[in-house]
């Protein structure tokens, strides 16, 4: 069958098939829709039609107008985060390196004039070698791709745990300066009270100061949540892409968290196999085996030849050859050895992401533990309290007890309602940085929008 084809034909028909091998696959590259999907999956945020616009804008189906949900919170910072932004354009790198891995290196033609008794000559070289190599640098670049949506899919869950961070600190901020409007006014009260006693002769210049100087400190003190409030409202609007004329954000209570999610060795299991990071790192070190592979095929190099003369025995001649570099001296040593020593380096980050993953999980983990444990303390004596308070509101209209000690009781009630804000925050930030941790939101029952914050006395 050879024979009747003829070489030149065969020669022909050879690369052609070659040819059309290697352009059979073409993989797709990931988009922001990838990324997208894998944040709707591990936020319980609908990210699936993520996309970069040129302008700030609010996703569909969310709004400013009634106060702004922590889900809708999320959602605008995924669409509007510059710096998040930012990371994303690395799809489109990821992208044309896949496109560069899938080209086919055009033919060199060589063309020699003929000049005086020399006649005309034409050369075509063809690297052909890049016809096998083709299909590993393909899935070099792919699973290069993919680690970088993995990658990017991490970014984003970093972003929406920071968000629910300062989310909840606006929250707690809110509710401490009702609470130090409360303990301002009490102070005051108190130090005019200790004032006429003194004057009165009922008390001695050293209590009255004593009441004064509380009274200064308590004020302080509620300039500072002043700040504290102004200061993570501002980081807020910053995760979300807001400028400074932007309208004043309302937000809508995001109600209980889920406090408990999971006994640690399920945590543990779940982080190992779902976080992004950890599936990054995989796809990396597969992705450097296939360079490895693609550097020991790189040896040698082998051109196709094609050769034609104006003027032979037979006038215009045509013919095939090869041109092949002959690895005497060179055999690609110092490319072999980068692509082991990447290798090596992937296999390393693999296991140090894996370490690192379990150390943050456990560290989170005994966090939320402690966390809970002290708000469990502070959550069971609140219904004691608010029976002291109703108690001595009821023990002074009936004239059994001073204005003085009605004010201090409350003081004491504020004082606690303080402290087990502070233990309910310190629950929502170990339980974020939990969710964080593991790579996926770990979600309670909501109470209605806009309901009451837990917490505050009306």
């Amino acid at each position: 069958m050879l024979r009747a084809m003829g070489w030149s034909r065969l020669w022909v028909v050879i690369p052609v098939a070659l040819l059309a091998q290697a352009c059979a696959s073409n993989p797709k590259s990931p988009t922001y829709s990838t990324v997208g999907t894998g944040l709707s999956e591990r936020s319980g945020i609908n990210a699936s039609s993520l996309v970069a616009p040129e302008a700030w804008t609010m996703p569909e189906g969310t709004s400013l107008e009634d106060g702004i949900t922590e889900d809708e919170a999320i959602a605008v910072a995924l669409w509007n985060n510059p710096d998040f932004h930012v990371a994303l354009t690395e799809l489109g790198i990821a992208r044309a390196d896949l496109i560069t891995a899938g080209m086919i290196r055009n033919p060199i033609l060589s063309l020699l004039f003929p000049w005086g008794p020399k006649q005309f000559e034409m050369t075509l070289n063809w690297p052909i070698e890049m016809l096998w190599q083709r299909p590993r640098r393909i899935a070099d670049a792919r699973l290069n791709g993919e680690a970088v949506a993995q990658t990017l899919v991490a970014h984003g869950l970093r972003l929406v745990a920071e968000v629910r961070l300062a989310f909840a600190d606006v929250e707690a901020a809110d509710r401490a300066l009702a609470i130090a409007a409360g303990q301002t006014a009490l102070a005051r009260q108190l130090a005019d009270i200790s004032s006429a006693r003194l004057r009165a002769g009922d008390i001695s210049e050293f209590e009255a100061r004593l009441a004064s100087t509380d009274a200064t400190r308590i004020a302080a003190a509620s300039e500072t949540r002043t700040g504290t409030r102004e200061a993570a409202m501002l980081r807020l609007r910053a995760l979300l892409g807001l400028a400074a004329e932007a309208p004043v954000l309302t937000l809508t209570a995001a109600g209980p968290r889920a406090t408990e999610c999971g006994d640690l060795a399920a945590l543990l299991k779940a982080a190992l196999a779902s976080r992004p990071d950890v599936r990054a790192a995989e796809l990396q070190v597969e992705a450097a085996g296939e360079r490895a592979g693609l550097e020991k095929g790189r040896v040698m190099t082998l051109s196709a030849i094609l050769d034609a003369n104006g003027e032979g025995r037979q006038g215009f001649e045509m013919g095939p050859g090869l041109a092949a570099e002959l690895p005497l001296f060179s055999q690609n040593q110092g490319g072999r050895a980068r692509a082991a020593a990447e290798l090596d380096r992937a296999g390393r980050r693999y296991l140090a992401t894996r370490a690192s993953v379990s150390a943050g999980v456990q560290t989170a983990y005994a966090a939320l533990t402690a966390a809970n444990n002290t708000w469990r303390i502070f959550g069971s004596g609140t219904p004691a309290l608010a029976r002291d308070r109703e108690q001595a509101q009821k023990l002074y209209d009936a004239g059994e007890i001073s204005l003085m000690t009605l004010l201090e009781t409350r003081q004491r009630l504020n004082d606690f309602e303080q402290t087990r804000l502070d233990a309910e925050s310190a629950v929502s930030h170990a339980t974020v940085r939990l969710d964080e941790a593991v790579g996926r939101v770990c979600r309670a029952p909501r109470q209605a929008a806009g309901a009451p914050l837990p917490g505050v006395q009306k």
